[in-house]
């Protein structure tokens, strides 16, 4: 009889001991409190991207370039939430954000010319593609804490929806110096093609994120997650062409308890 009585005593007060979210912000020992398991915050991310492609540019039926390769950067911002298992080390999470995509493409070309002189010559040109896009996600998935300590792994599935993008496309002439500038006013080596909305973005778009990060203690029911993230697009970014986007980025969120 003595035995039950000593296990069950270490039985409830190794239940005392299981904190949620993985803290131990019990005030005292002889005070063991129950914590909340879910958190709401704030979270926000930079990053910058590796964009992907092959999608030609028209002017008037005339090709161009093709844009293949790009780069960019982009930001988020948005309310998340956190839901800690009884184990202390792995959390159920979402969150809904805001975000922005800044990409830019650039493709050479050359095309012959006549001289005054009468000689044939080629101009080299450089076309630029830049673009905005904003888009509302919603993101949901799950993360591990590595070893038992604050360190953690997370995978996430994001969906987003577009909100509203423009782009803007630039020529430049950019050899030989001779070569004669475009018939702007005034004469310019480099022009505005045209600006305004890419009518081949897909409305919505799919992505997967891995993260790894580190969860450090604020004081009792808060704490701040810093980390690192790389995301990439299941989808195409537009309906007639290939486009994916690689974006890797550094984050925050700012977590407290929900009583």
């Amino acid at each position: 009889m003595k035995n039950i009585l000593i296990i069950s005593a270490l039985i409830i007060l190794s239940k005392f001991e299981l904190y949620p979210q993985g803290f131990d912000w019990q005030l005292s020992p002889r005070l063991p409190a129950k914590y909340s398991d879910l958190f709401l915050g704030v979270a926000s991310n930079y990053n910058l991207t590796s964009e992907s492609g092959k999608f030609d540019y028209y002017e008037d039926n005339c090709n161009c370039g093709k844009f293949e390769n790009g780069d960019g950067h982009g930001y988020s911002f948005g309310v998340a939430s956190e839901y800690w298992l009884s184990d202390g080390q792995t959390s159920l999470r979402a969150e809904v954000k805001y975000s922005l995509h800044s990409p830019m493409f650039a493709a050479n070309q050359s095309l012959p010319i006549i001289l005054n002189s009468g000689e044939e010559s080629l101009i080299h040109y450089r076309n630029t593609f830049e673009s905005k896009l904003e888009w509302v996600a919603i993101s949901a998935g799950a993360k591990e804490r590595l070893l038992g300590t604050f360190f953690y792994a997370g995978l996430d599935l994001q969906f987003a929806f577009l909100l509203k993008n423009f782009e803007k496309h630039i020529e430049e002439i950019t050899a030989p110096s001779y070569a004669p500038p475009f018939p702007t006013n005034p004469p310019s080596f480099k022009r505005l093609v045209s600006e305004g909305k890419i009518e081949d973005v897909r409305p919505f778009s799919l992505s997967t994120a891995f993260s790894i990060g580190y969860d450090l203690d604020l004081g009792i029911g808060s704490y701040v997650s810093p980390y690192f993230s790389i995301s990439y697009n299941f989808t195409d970014m537009i309906s007639k062409g290939n486009w994916k986007s690689l974006q890797y980025g550094i984050g925050l969120k700012v977590m407290r308890w929900i009583n």
